[in-house]
């Protein structure tokens, strides 16, 4: 066992390199990336089960860790399989490519399931000679697995030979880094399966962690994973934007797939093309644009189609370019379908319409009260100091009115609460037409009203407060049902007069209200002077 656990702790060093690896490729997203990750994930389950495999020491602990570490074993081939074909051909992603996962599920299966089969490992048996070295025997699915794994090592090989001979720069230097990755994995594993040296255990996964500092220097150096190259004319046609190349002439030198399908173009020879020819609009509303003197950037958008609806709108950009340092080689014509572009603006516009009205009825909500329309009692307790503050310093005056139905409980009780309701509401009417423009009618709370008349004297304070109070007196609230009379009495006190705070100019309204009610009701009372029992 003693002497076993340094060896143990090569594959486990072994293991950790790999995870490390997998903490550099995760900061990257692309499905490079990912097959690059999944490929070191593996390394990483290998070496680490293939360590613990080292230093157990009953067969059945033996093969257990056998089982997991194939999971990393099979996991290797797969993932560079499929990091080779990611990686010379990023945008091609068949279904086909999900088939090289059928033998290592298949090999992971049979792994733990060969107690009863054996055909897998036939034996697993102890050396002789090395006390933490065992023997495995290798059945046919053992062999099965072999194959898999050197067809998929093989294909990607080539792959990445044919991308190292045809590449150039930084390009090739990649694909020698992963080159060599592969090549010292595979010598590992052809030496231990070979036996071409006495090796009393597998060396794959150290050789294998060999292959991952190659693979971390190509990431970290070579730049692995970044953009990876393509041809031209693969990007060209790849673009969804509709592209062509115009001489000076405006004949047509180059083209890619999407500008003939824009523009419905069957014919598979354009060079020498006039582009009037292909693009009907042409003459009529680009090429004056184009004419303009200095014009080296030119953008509209253009209504194709007769029918109005639906719409093609096609957003073009034309600019000159240049390949000598003096002069013009010709122009650079993008075509961008942006009919979906001006239907999701036209969505905007009228959700954001109908958040605009949705804002304004959740405002009025918010400060206004549901009964009486009136703004609410919140309302009233954020604008009356604001309201003093303005008056304090321009050195105006404020009214405070405070009104209250009189004997409004007897009509509730009589009536119903639906009824007064209506008594309240139409109270709120009246008060709501006589105040001035610029007031602030309130409801308080139950039948109180409040309003807030800024700049307001004394003598507007009780022509306010009188109109409304006679308003009422006359008018018969209720509904086809019922019609009834109410009355109302009015306090009211004036900033700075009777008071120098919201608060204190409250109370003395509030006081003027229940003298008028102690009065008799159905009449105006100002608030007391300060510091005096009389009233002005």
């Amino acid at each position: 066992m003693t002497s076993a656990i340094p060896l143990a702790s090569l594959y486990f060093l072994a293991a950790a390199a790999a995870i490390g690896l997998c903490f550099r490729i995760m900061r990257d997203t692309s499905l490079v990336a990912r097959e690059l990750l999944g490929l070191a994930a593996s390394v990483a389950l290998w070496a680490f089960f293939y360590g613990f495999e080292i230093l157990s020491q009953s067969e059945s602990y033996r093969q257990l860790w056998s089982q997991f570490a194939y999971i990393g074993t099979y996991g290797t081939g797969a993932f560079l399989f499929r990091f080779a074909v990611r990686w010379l051909r990023p945008r091609r992603q068949g279904w086909w490519i999900q088939l090289v996962w059928i033998v290592p599920v298949f090999m992971v299966l049979a792994a733990f399931t060969n107690e009863l089969h054996g055909l897998v490992w036939p034996e697993i048996r102890p050396s002789d000679q090395i006390s933490y070295v065992w023997f495995y025997g290798h059945g046919p699915i053992f062999w099965v697995g072999v194959i898999y794994q050197y067809l998929a090592i093989g294909m990607s090989f080539v792959l990445i030979i044919a991308a190292a001979w045809t590449r150039k720069g930084i390009y090739r230097r990649q694909a020698l880094h992963v080159v060599a990755g592969i090549v010292v994995a595979v010598a590992g594993n052809a030496t231990y399966l070979a036996r071409f040296i006495a090796l009393p255990v597998d060396i794959t996964p150290m050789a294998l962690a060999i292959s991952t500092a190659i693979f971390y220097a190509s990431v970290s150096r070579a730049r692995l994973l970044d953009l990876l190259p393509a041809a031209r004319h693969r990007v060209v046609d790849l673009m969804p934007d509709g592209l062509l190349v115009l001489d000076e002439d405006f004949r047509v030198v180059d083209w890619n797939t999407a500008a003939l399908t824009m523009w419905g173009i069957s014919q598979s020879e354009l060079t020498g093309t006039p582009v009037a020819d292909l693009v009907p609009l042409w003459p009529e509303q680009i090429a004056p644009g184009l004419a303009e003197p200095d014009s080296g950037v030119f953008r509209t958008t253009l209504l194709v189609g007769g029918k109005p609806d639906p719409k093609t709108y096609v957003d073009l950009d034309v600019r000159r370019f240049s390949i000598r340092s003096r002069g013009s080689d010709g122009w650079i014509v993008v075509f961008r379908d942006a009919s979906e572009i001006r239907r999701t603006e036209r969505d905007l516009q009228e959700a954001n319409g109908r958040l605009e009205a949705l804002n304004k009825m959740l405002l009025s909500q918010a400060i206004h009260d549901s009964l009486t329309g009136l703004f609410n009692r919140a309302y009233l307790d954020e604008a009356l100091p604001r309201e003093l503050a303005r008056c304090e310093r321009d050195g105006s005056t404020i009214a405070l009115l405070i009104l209250d139905v009189d004997h409004f409980k007897i009509v509730n009780d009589t009536y119903g609460h639906d009824t007064g309701d209506l008594v309240l509401k139409g109270v709120a009417r009246l008060v709501r037409g006589i105040v001035r423009a610029g007031d602030l009618p309130c409801r308080f709370g139950g039948d109180e009203v409040v309003a807030v008349m800024p700049g307001a004297s004394e003598a507007e304070a009780v022509g306010v407060a009188e109109r409304i109070r006679q308003r009422v007196s006359e008018e018969q609230f209720g509904d086809e049902s019922i019609q009834l009379s109410v009355t109302v009495s009015v306090g009211f006190a004036i900033f700075p007069i009777h008071a120098n705070s919201s608060a204190d100019l409250f109370r003395a309204a509030d006081r003027a209200l229940y003298a008028a009610k102690d009065a008799g009701r159905n009449r105006t009372l100002p608030a007391a002077l300060p510091d005096s029992g009389e009233r002005i």
